[in-house]
């Protein structure tokens, strides 16, 4: 990205932004299509709006659930998700988006993101019982 396209892109970003330092999908999105408007191509366009963000110390939502995702992946090691595991992806999305996202929506959406991979998640009664189920969706 040239240097004048970038300077623009992070003003870009940073209109975006200016009010709650948070950057939600919807606005993700648009700031994509500035990109790509531009000739930018996308997986470009995102590595420049994830190194903008790191930078301006903004945290970027979609960054937040793969952070998220990432810990529970991790976590798979033996084959299920336990509750520690569980909260400690939640502590880390929390962390990511600085606490942008409240922590029931972190629990929520990562919640989503177990059941849409298909994660084995452990509710021994030694645990918590029902931990897992008694999350809303």
């Amino acid at each position: 990205m040239a240097a004048s396209l970038k300077d623009r892109f992070v003003e870009h970003i940073k209109l975006r932004a200016h009010d709650d330092r948070f950057i939600d999908k919807a606005e993700e999105k648009e700031i994509l299509h500035f990109a790509i408007d531009e000739g930018v191509e996308m997986h470009k366009a995102r590595a420049a709006l994830r190194d903008a963000c790191i930078k301006l110390n903004y945290a970027l939502e979609s960054y937040v659930e793969e952070r998220g995702r990432a810990v529970l992946i991790r976590s798979l090691e033996d084959q299920k998700v336990d509750k520690d595991e569980f909260e400690a992806g939640v502590q880390t999305m929390l962390k990511v988006g600085q606490g942008k996202i409240p922590e029931d929506e972190c629990r929520r959406r990562l919640k989503k993101i177990a059941l849409e991979g298909n994660v084995n998640i452990s509710e021994g009664f030694l645990k918590g019982g029902s931990w897992f189920s008694k999350i809303p969706d």
